[in-house]
């Protein structure tokens, strides 16, 4: 969707809200709901609210790779990156051939960094999560996060 239609996404994401409110199983709506809030809506307490439920209701099982994708990306949206970062370290310790979960990682890494070993490491997961192959959306943000690291001087520790 190139042009986006905030009333068209608000129904859609009403829509997956009210699909898990009448079957709590439907966890796939509630990660619906979130990513259309955080990434469509830039609406990020929707989003957290249905994260926290994603969260709770997996809290004993593994989480699928996509829901780990969502709820990164909504942590890391709303400043809480070590949540983020919690989630993603261990999803790609269950899936290193993961490149999304490899995006996820550098991304955070990347927006944590202070000095260019950790600046080294965040281009290694965003160039390992290319060569894994990614969205075309994705592919876009990690080569530009890639390519801004070009122009950042840190100290070396």
């Amino acid at each position: 969707m190139s042009v986006k239609d905030h009333g068209l996404l608000r129904s859609a994401r009403d829509y997956y809200v009210e699909m898990f409110k009448l079957d709590a199983e439907q966890l796939k709506a509630a990660n619906n709901a979130a990513w259309i809030s955080a990434v469509d809506l830039g609406e990020i307490q929707p989003a957290l609210q249905a994260a926290e439920v994603i969260r709770t209701a997996f809290a004993s099982k593994r989480l699928p790779v996509d829901f780990v994708d969502t709820l990164a990306e909504v942590y890391r949206r709303a400043g809480q990156a070590e949540v983020a970062k919690t989630l993603v370290n261990a999803a790609l310790a269950e899936d290193e051939s993961s490149a999304i979960l490899h995006f996820q990682s550098g991304m955070l890494l990347a927006e944590a960094t202070s000095n260019q070993r950790q600046l080294e490491v965040a281009q290694r997961s965003l160039e390992k999560s290319l060569t894994l192959g990614l969205s075309q959306e994705r592919t876009a943000e990690a080569r530009q996060k890639i390519e801004s690291f070009k122009t950042v001087a840190l100290p070396k520790d």
